[in-house]
This record gives structure tokens, sequence and C-alpha cells, in this order.
């Protein structure tokens, strides 16, 4: 019973896989006739017709696929890119019979068997071609003569970087491709009009983001004639966010650690303790952030503008804390002068005359008597009493130069530093 039914079987699928047979016979007999050598010459360049019927150059419709970019080198300049690289021509001389459609195509594994386009990318600095078991090529030829031309492409191109805004910085990579040695006469490129650039889904990079592309044109003239070339632009913007977290926090709280010192008195040794070791930290970080960085150009970037402008603050507050000493000890010196003159020893008041912020009043025996409430109790008024008790304008002009100046700079260091992150920042952010 089961030998009845294999042959049952064997019968029903017989006539299909004769039919098969049948076709790859004539497919292959088809094959033979266009290529044969003596008919078909793969060194001429096909003549291009458009719709008219007029005859011209070659047109050759072109399409790229991204499959991966495997990286964005900042430092040399370059990207590598792994795409699938389709072009679509006509070439009269492989027109065949279909055979009432059974024919939908014909394959090639073989390139050289017939003419391609000398397609090279212009700026391309290495190229290969992905080869696992077999080269990865597609050729196929159908009823109409068009042929459909595929490979998959490893390459990696030349990417000139514009870094004045780095880290915030976006990057224009271009992939172009041109004919070798056929003039715009007798070939010319052309994108698909649909979808000319795909992009996997899957696409993931480390640095960038891709944030839009666009196909060009990029036509030339030389010495030896006018070639056709097309370009295809793909925009990428940086990932910040990472920076922020490792050079410009760290960066900004240094600076403002150092403007802890406007609060401390100047003849305190924790002062200048406390700016050298800023100003140690910064630089070794500003050093971390220089070895660390992929930009190495001659010019300055955003980098370079924010880390000098917190060593420029931490400078000044160094710069302002010389300005202080020296006030301070001029104000030493002057009120030990005034401890022995005869005016200082009559009980009258000079406001340089005391160290650091202590101001020296005389009792207000007068101003109790006035009032007729006081009395002897004004006398036992102390000096922090009375100075407490007036208003910010009087402690302002009570207080000594040195006080002074380290208020001024306590309320307009951070102010500027502020001032100047709003603005760094909002530049960066909306520049484009």
């Amino acid at each position: 019973m089961s030998q009845i039914i294999s042959k049952q079987i064997v019968i029903c699928f017989e006539p299909n896989s004769q039919s098969r047979l049948q076709i790859k016979d004539q497919e292959k007999q088809i094959l033979d006739q266009l290529l044969d050598k003596n008919k078909y010459d793969t060194r001429i360049v096909p003549v291009g017709v458009d719709a008219n019927g007029t005859q011209g150059p070659v047109v050759v419709n072109t399409n790229i696929y991204i499959r991966s970019i495997e990286y964005i080198c900042t430092k040399k300049n370059e990207w590598k890119v792994q795409i699938t690289f389709r072009q679509k021509w006509n070439d009269q001389r492989l027109k065949y019979d279909d055979r009432v459609g059974k024919i939908k195509y014909l394959s090639l594994e073989d390139k050289e068997d017939i003419w391609i386009p000398d397609t090279f990318f212009s700026n391309a600095r290495e190229s290969e071609a992905q080869a696992d078991i077999k080269p990865n090529t597609l050729i196929r030829i159908y009823p109409n003569g068009n042929v459909l031309f595929s490979i998959r492409l490893v390459e990696t191109l030349a990417c000139p970087m514009d870094l004045k805004h780095y880290p915030f910085d976006t990057q224009t990579c271009a992939i172009q491709m041109a004919s070798y040695g056929f003039t715009t006469e007798d070939l010319v490129f052309e994108w698909k009009e649909e979808d000319p650039v795909q992009v996997t889904r899957q696409l993931a990079l480390h640095e960038f983001s891709l944030d839009s592309y666009q196909t060009n044109y990029c036509t030339s003239k030389t010495n030896t004639g006018e070639y056709s070339c097309i370009k295809a632009e793909f925009q990428f913007s940086r990932h910040s966010s990472k920076y922020g977290c490792q050079w410009f926090l760290p960066t900004a709280v240094l600076t403002f650690i150092a403007f802890v010192s406007f609060w401390l008195k100047p003849d305190k040794c924790s002062r200048i303790r406390l700016l050298v070791v800023t100003l140690l930290l910064l630089y070794l970080h500003v050093l971390y952030i220089n070895a660390k960085s992929s930009s190495t150009v001659s010019y300055h970037t955003a980098k370079d503008c924010w880390t000098s402008t917190c060593l420029l603050f931490v400078l000044a507050a160094f710069l302002e804390y010389g300005i202080v000493r020296l006030v301070h000890k001029y104000t030493k010196h002057s009120a030990k002068s005034c401890l022995d003159s005869s005016e200082c020893k009559n009980g009258k008041t000079v406001n340089n005359c005391e160290e650091g912020d202590a101001v020296a009043l005389k009792p207000l025996v007068d101003e109790g008597q006035e009032k007729g409430e006081k009395g002897e109790e004004a006398k036992e008024y102390t000096v922090n009493e009375v100075v407490n008790r007036r208003n910010y304008v009087q402690k302002w002009r009570q207080s000594s130069l040195a006080s002074q100046i380290d208020y001024l700079s306590a309320i307009l260091f951070p102010f500027l530093f502020v001032i100047y992150i709003i603005v760094f920042f909002s530049y960066q952010t909306f520049k484009d």
C-alpha cells in the first residue's frame, strides 16, 4: 500500500519537476546566447534610451542600504560603514524572451560576465567587499534588458569635522560615488526616486545619534572631462550628556568652592590652602579632560573655552586674595601707628585704627543724655551691641577696606560665573 502511495506522489509532482528543469535549461540557453563573447563585449558601454526613444548616456539608478555604522572617529576624521550598494541600468544587448512570463529574471554570479559601471567611492580610505562563504554579490538580468547589481561593502570614508562646538557639535559625513573613467557623455548616475537611502532600524552608535540624511549630486569637471557623481550626506549629533556629568559639573563645583575663600579671613591659613587645593584639583581635572578628549585640533573648542574660563575664575580668586592680603597688612600697619599717636590716646576714633572688621566707637553718652532715658546705662553698651543696631550702610562704612573687597567678590564672582554658565549652555544648545 505504501508503495502505491509513493508512486502516486511521484506522478503528481513529476510534471512540475520536469517543467522546472525545462525552465532551467532554457535559462542556461538564454545566458549562453546573451553572453556569447562573439556577440557581447563587456568593454562597450551600453547605449541609454529614454522614454522618447532618444539615445544618450546610460543612466544608472543607485540606492544604498546602511546596515551598520561601526564607528565615527573624531581623531582620524573618518567613519566606517557597512552598506548594501545597489545599481540598476538598462542594457539593450541583454534583452530576451521571458517565455510567456515563465522567466522573471536570470541570475549571475560572476560580475565579469557583463558590463557594470566603474563606480568608485571618491572619499574612501579603505574599501572591502564582503565574502563569507561566497562573495556577497547579486546580479539579475530582466527580460527588458534591465540589470540589477547588488554588493555588500565595508567602507572607511573620510569625514572632515568642525570641532569648534565640541562636545556639543554636529557632524556631516558623506558617501560619495562617481564614475572613474566614463564621462557624462557615456554614463550618468542618478538616485533612485523612491527610498534612495535606507537605514536599518537596529542602528546603534556609541557616541553619536543619526539626526537626518539627504541625497545630493556632486558632478565635477576635470581636464579629462565631466564625471557624474552622487553623494549621500548624514548628519550626526554627539551625545553630550555624559560630558556634563564627567567634565562640566566637576569643574563648575570646583570653581564655586574657590569662591568660598571670600568668606574666610585674609590672615587665615585655611584660605590660601583652600585656593591652592582647588586650583590643583581643577588643573588635574583639566588634564584628565584633555587626555580623554577626542578632539586634537589646533583651534579652540567649546571644551577649551569652558575649562579656560573656570581656571581664570579660580586664578582671579587668587589675585583677589593677594589684593585683600596687601590691604589687610596695610590696615594693620595703620592701626598700629594710630595706637602710638596722641589721637588714639585721647579716645578719638579712626576708621582704620582697628584690626579686621572690628570698629572702635566712643561710648554714646551724649545720645543717652539727649533722650533723657538711658542715662548712665549707655556707657555699658558693648561695641558689638552698637554695631548690631546699625543698618547695613553703616556696617559697610565702618568695615575695613579688605572686608569690603571680600564682600563684593563674594557676590560678584558667583554672579558672573552663573551668568557665564547660562550664556554658554544656551548658546551651545540653540546655536543651530
